[in-house]
């Protein structure tokens, strides 16, 4: 509690965790013992500490894939109404992208299916309990599944993406943890409002960054 106090007040204002799955006997077949993520309780309780810290503008999420999508889903719903009635605290953004192969992890393929129909009906479910806070759409999925995420419910969608350990802090930093797509913001943009949306630009501030270097955007719609 202490240390979430220390960085509020240096600057910190947002905390994003993923819970991964709900069930806790997947949970622990999936992450390895000796480290706090391990301990399910623990990560389950993350926005407990970081709101009693100050720390308002919370970002929650799941990975589909580990277990049954529909258990998940509800279960990522009830947790943040949870945290409104007691808190008085909405989200700020839901992140749930689905298990896709990556170089050196121990699972590469999903213990549960989640096809692209299950996909838009929890993206469709989420907005309809929490109007107001945004779904982010991954960059896992191509450009042509975001756009029917979108239609959905889905808000809001990372452009110019990197996965690599400070990739937005180094200049030609090559590689990826997992595969994921990057597209171009304008070109992005362009297609959104053709298709008829209203999309605006966020670019994710970095203190004392070199204005030359990557950026991440953000693009609501």
């Amino acid at each position: 509690m202490y240390k979430r106090q220390i960085l509020g007040k240096a600057g910190l204002t947002e905390v994003y965790c993923w819970q991964e799955t709900y069930n806790e006997d997947q949970y622990h077949k999936v992450h390895l013992e000796g480290t706090h993520k391990s301990l399910y309780e623990w990560r389950l309780q993350v926005f407990d500490r970081v709101i009693r810290a100050g720390i308002k503008r919370i970002g929650m999420g799941i990975l589909f894939g580990l277990y049954k999508w529909e258990y998940d889903e509800l279960s990522l719903i009830h947790h943040a109404l949870w945290i409104r009635d007691n808190y008085n605290i909405e989200p700020y953004a839901f992140g749930v992208p689905r298990l896709k192969k990556a170089r050196g992890a121990l699972i590469q393929r999903p213990f549960y299916r989640v096809s692209n129909a299950m996909y838009k009906l929890s993206v469709a479910i989420r907005r309809l309990v929490f109007p107001f806070t945004h779904t982010y759409m991954n960059t896992r999925e191509n450009l042509k599944f975001i756009l029917e995420l979108l239609n959905s419910g889905g808000t809001e969608i990372n452009t110019e993406a990197s996965t690599v350990p400070g990739g937005y802090t180094k200049m030609f930093l090559d590689g990826k943890q997992f595969f994921h797509y990057s597209y171009e913001s304008k070109k992005v943009f362009k297609v959104l409002q053709q298709k008829g949306f209203i999309p605006t630009f966020n670019e994710i501030p970095l203190t004392n960054r070199n204005e030359n270097l990557p950026k991440e955007v953000t693009i609501h719609v």
